[in-house]
């Protein structure tokens, strides 16, 4: 992940058990160095693409000085132009991993693109526990120290 961006991809494509229906696509840029206004061109791009198959987008802006990480949660505004809707951020000082923002949701019907079908179909969500274990991974990557 060091040499700049590298996409996470597409997870959760193609038709929905059961139902017959495609599934959304969620997307992820990981951004290593890139500037914010080409990462918000990527964001545009992903959000304005498959007639609203993709329905969020997420950022993961990487600090290659510092263990220092910002995701940010993107969808479709009112007048059709990208809306932040969650943004957090997790960064370590000495030994003390802090954590702002949490918890990640991500609605089941923006990316399932439809609605529960039972109790068991629910948002996903990425407490803090979660994304720190996220971030030690990148962290770990990158050469830093990442234990708490």
């Amino acid at each position: 992940m060091m040499g700049g961006r590298n996409r996470m991809g597409s997870i959760a494509h193609g038709e929905y058990p059961g139902d017959g229906r495609r599934s959304g696509r969620p997307w992820c840029e990981v951004a290593v160095g890139e500037m914010p206004r080409k990462l918000m061109s990527d964001v545009k791009y992903w959000l304005r693409q498959a007639d609203g198959a993709v329905q969020v987008v997420l950022t993961m802006r990487v600090n290659r000085r510092n263990p220092s990480i910002t995701i940010e949660k993107w969808a479709r505004g009112h007048d059709k132009e990208p809306s932040r809707e969650q943004s957090i951020s997790i960064s370590k000082n000495n030994d003390n991993v802090v954590v702002d923002g949490v918890p990640l949701i991500i609605e089941f019907e923006r990316l399932f693109l439809r609605p529960p079908a039972s109790p068991s179909e629910k948002n996903v969500e990425l407490g803090r526990n979660e994304l720190v274990y996220i971030a030690k991974m990148v962290w770990e990557s990158q050469g830093f120290e990442a234990e708490e």
